[in-house]
């Protein structure tokens, strides 16, 4: 059986253990969301003129609810699941020091396997995409660096296991 191949900002992930699944709840709630909107607006077509202003307030309320519904039926109604121990996966993005990134190519190379001790920042030109489970028993992680705008990854994926996780552990506290 072939693995995947799933797109989540720079990071390609390509794991048979890595499953794409609906998120319910949120597909529910979307859809809540979205037809109470059009409740809204059906409801403000059928307001006598004089209650202007709030068939306004109504007619705004609706489409900004239903836009948010919209977006979060769009991209918030799949999750990813690590299948061993049915543990949702957890997108983080750590930019690091520009100093660092010689070492930060270094533990790449590696293979993430060794505990780094790395300076994170708010937002920079080198960056670590990771998957985390929520039982810390599996990590996806992947270097990149920014250039003709956008992140081109450095290398390739590091898919670890178990004990290893402790390795990217300190990225994200």
């Amino acid at each position: 059986m072939s693995a995947q191949i799933y797109q989540i900002s720079s990071l390609t992930i390509e794991n048979e253990q890595v499953k794409k699944v609906s998120n319910v709840k949120n597909i529910i709630i979307a859809t809540c969301g979205m037809l109470l909107s059009v409740a809204l607006v059906l409801i403000t077509s059928r307001m006598p003129v004089e209650n202007e202003t709030a068939a306004m307030f109504m007619l705004t309320c609706g489409g900004l609810l239903f836009i948010v519904s919209l977006y979060m039926f769009i991209n918030k109604s799949k999750k990813f699941i690590y299948t061993p121990t049915n543990s949702c996966l957890k997108h983080y993005v750590i930019y690091v020091e520009q100093s660092q990134l010689l070492q930060a190519e270094r533990w790449a190379a590696d293979g993430f396997k060794n505990s780094v001790d790395f300076t994170t920042r708010s937002d920079g030109n080198t960056r670590f995409d990771l998957l985390l489970s929520e039982d810390r028993k599996f990590a996806a992680i992947q270097l990149s660096v920014y250039e003709n705008f956008r992140y081109d990854p450095c290398g390739k994926v590091g898919y670890l296991y178990d004990a290893e996780v402790e390795s990217v552990k300190s990225l994200v506290g």
